[in-house]
């Protein structure tokens, strides 16, 4: 399991990290990368590219969890949640992620499961 780290100089980390995983011969590298990794105008989309090209690079059977957005991303704005009672940011029918424990979990059960080897959520 490979999370992405900080944005900064995150993709020769990244690809330190890949190395070592070939090296060591690992079975199965998963990687929490970003939706829509190849499109996204997100500034940490290029880094997220950059460590994907890697992995992909890298021949290591793996599988892309592309994530949205975390509820732990609210917390640097909870003033306005809590005054106004609502969490604001998603339009229409919009979702959420539950939060790392929620991630953790489909992580969990994705790398146990057949099918999932080359895979791109």
């Amino acid at each position: 399991m490979m999370v992405f780290s900080s944005p900064r100089h995150s993709a020769a980390q990244h690809r330190n990290v890949v190395d070592a995983a070939k090296r060591a011969g690992v079975e199965l590298l998963a990687y929490t990368s970003v939706l829509h990794a190849a499109t996204s105008p997100l500034a940490l989309a290029g880094e997220h590219r950059a460590t994907e090209a890697a992995i992909l690079a890298s021949g290591l059977a793996s599988t892309f969890l592309r994530n949205g957005w975390y509820l732990e991303n609210y917390t640097a704005h909870l003033a306005p949640v809590l005054a106004r009672g609502a969490v604001l940011g998603s339009a229409g029918d919009g979702r959420v992620d539950v939060g790392a424990g929620g991630f953790g979990r489909r992580i969990s059960m994705i790398a146990g499961l057949p099918g999932h080897l080359s895979q791109r959520t």
